[in-house]
């Protein structure tokens, strides 16, 4: 049993080296899979695509800031769904595109800090979290991520309300 309250780059390094042992364990971790001849796994079409339908300037080129026109029309259809109408009807909607997770997370605590004070994080979750929490006035929280090896909800939703009786604003991570 893995202690899941070790960074992903340790539980990668453990799985690693199970998988070195035990042939039938799978490393999946940080994103990463190998087959079963220990090769990284590539989806064939994404493959394809990549080397022979997108040109070098659109691969190698630097993308828009903000993601586009059409990653932002998109990504807000994916979002509200049937209800975007209705929405920008009351919200000026916006969307980001952000060069990785760190900057992602980094982006969502700059805008979000404005409106709550609290962030409520996983006993299970990315170490990175805490340097980039710590360049915010924010207080973290920690709920338990797991119990009898199923998503804790009963403590998830013990530490929401408790948080929200204090201001009704709350980041989740």
């Amino acid at each position: 049993m893995v202690n899941l309250s070790k960074d992903i780059i340790e539980i990668n390094k453990l799985a690693t080296k199970a998988a070195l042992k035990d042939k039938t364990i799978i490393n999946a971790t940080i994103g990463s899979l190998f087959d079963e001849e220990e090769k990284l796994f590539v989806h064939k079409v994404v493959d394809d695509v990549i080397k022979n339908k997108i040109t070098d300037s659109l691969f190698y080129g630097y993308g828009s800031i903000d993601g586009g026109e059409t990653f932002n029309s998109l990504i807000k259809k994916w979002i509200f769904g049937p209800h975007l109408d209705k929405i920008k009807e009351s919200f000026n909607v916006q969307s980001l595109a952000t060069p990785g997770s760190t900057m992602a997370v980094n982006l969502s605590l700059n805008t979000f800090s404005k409106y709550s004070k609290n962030v409520l994080l996983p006993s299970y979750y990315w170490s990175n979290y805490d340097a980039i929490i710590d360049n915010f006035p924010l207080k973290t929280t920690i709920f338990n991520y797991i119990k009898d090896d199923v998503f804790d909800f009963s403590s998830f939703e013990k530490n929401v309300n408790k948080l929200l009786s204090h201001k009704n604003s709350l980041i989740i991570l």
